[in-house]
């Protein structure tokens, strides 16, 4: 089973010191999607600090129960049934949860200050792809200019669903509203 993105590409990206692993002895139980287990343990994750993503301080232990780290999700009613194997993956501009589902792979978002959690990527290997593009085109994101942020940002979204189109099916869906923090600071 081949990957998104692999262990070489991440720390050609990153730095090897910049990509976290979760021993596969110490994977939180609640991950039982195989592909995903042997991602996080085989590839990685990034774990850089100042980005538009940080990983949970706790990833090379083995990712924390999400019931732990934020109780106040299990309150929301209609949680999908997988919701009892979700754990912390990390956080998109410092408050948004990212999310991990173990039994699924798929990765959701806790906007901060919505009510629920939303759809992200199909997988974390999509994830982490996408997490890498933004952070390889960063010269760009970050542009004074608006024309150039524009230009990197409609390139991403090209780019990124042809990847995971899934990611990009609600025009409401989180990776556009990074792309509109991007453009316009909010």
């Amino acid at each position: 089973m081949s990957f998104a993105i692999s262990r070489s590409e991440l720390e050609a990206a990153f730095g090897p010191a910049h990509v976290a692993t979760v021993p596969a002895e110490l994977l939180n139980p609640a991950v039982t999607h195989t592909a995903t287990a042997r991602f996080l343990a085989e590839v990685g994750v990034p774990d850089v600090s100042d980005f538009i993503y940080q990983t949970v301080d706790t990833v090379a232990s083995g990712l924390p129960d999400l019931r732990s780290e934020r109780p106040d999700i299990y309150e929301i009613d209609d949680l999908p049934r997988t919701a009892d194997s979700w754990v912390a993956m990390g956080f998109c501009y410092g408050d948004d949860a990212v999310i991990l589902d173990g039994s699924t792979g798929e990765v959701r978002v806790m906007v901060d200050g919505e009510e629920a959690p939303g759809f992200l990527n199909s997988s974390v290997d999509l994830f982490t792809l996408f997490i890498t593009a933004f952070f390889r085109d960063r010269e760009y994101i970050e542009a004074k200019n608006l024309e150039t942020r524009k230009k990197a940002t409609d390139n991403l979204v090209v780019e990124l669903r042809a990847a995971d189109s899934t990611a990009f099916a609600d025009p409401e869906s989180y990776w556009y509203q990074i792309v509109e923090r991007i453009l316009y600071g909010y």
